[in-house]
């Protein structure tokens, strides 16, 4: 694609970029993507009101032109890019027809997580089967004052057997346990995208407010699991 974001330079704000959003948040933050490994942030200027900021609809494509692109910064970042976007009261943002169908998710390794050999910094993805999933309850949130958020634990497996202990919480939590309820299988796969790991020695895996969980069987990533896996466990 001619306009590949990892192609894009600082200070060249008229070019333009197709791109499909991956997730979004706040209504302000957005995590954009257009070739496989290639992600980058983006977000609205302080100075647009929330009634002016379009919507950008998490799996839809847009065209972005006139834009800034500014060094990405945070304590806990979606994407690997050293920049990430500014749309401006001067971006001019349209929704386009999907260029992909791809879901653009990068896999991170299993042993690497658990070894603490990934950059904590960075969220990622993984696939893998559902296992040792406990009961959905209430907890203390005390980054929201002690206010009760819900929680599950769970294990995720690859194909080699490695396990990760993973804790969801509020809207995860609740996605995770409505399907865990309500499915039959005796193997349940999903992607978790954007989870957050803590470093070698914490090995609960956890969701941020921008992370998923996709149990679509139609995703590449989950068609490939499950045919390295014997149909009995089905």
């Amino acid at each position: 694609m001619d306009n590949d974001i990892e192609l894009l330079i600082p200070f060249d704000t008229k070019k333009s970029i197709r791109v499909k959003v991956l997730t979004n948040w706040n209504t302000v933050n957005g995590s954009l993507c257009n070739s496989p490994g290639f992600k980058i942030e983006a977000s609205f200027e302080n100075q647009i009101d929330p009634p002016n900021r379009v919507n950008l609809e998490v799996g839809a494509w847009f065209e972005i032109y006139n834009f800034k692109l500014i060094p990405a910064s945070g304590l806990i970042r979606t994407t690997r890019s050293r920049y990430q976007i500014k749309l401006t009261p001067f971006s001019a943002i349209s929704k386009i027809e999907p260029i992909s169908e791809s879901y653009f998710i990068c896999l991170a390794s299993f042993l690497k997580i658990k070894n603490g050999l990934s950059h904590t910094k960075f969220c990622v993805d993984l696939c893998g089967a559902l296992v040792c999933v406990g009961e959905i309850e209430d907890i203390e949130d005390d980054e929201a004052g002690g206010a009760p958020i819900r929680q599950i634990q769970f294990s995720l497996i690859n194909i080699g057997f490695t396990h990760l202990k993973c804790v969801a919480y509020g809207r995860l939590a609740e996605e995770l346990n409505d399907f865990w309820s309500s499915t039959i299988a005796n193997t349940v796969l999903c992607v978790l995208r954007l989870i957050e790991w803590g470093p070698s020695g914490f090995k609960f895996i956890t969701n941020t407010e921008v992370s998923q969980i996709l149990f679509d069987e139609d995703i590449p990533e989950i068609q490939e699991f499950k045919k390295r896996i014997p149909k009995s466990c089905f």
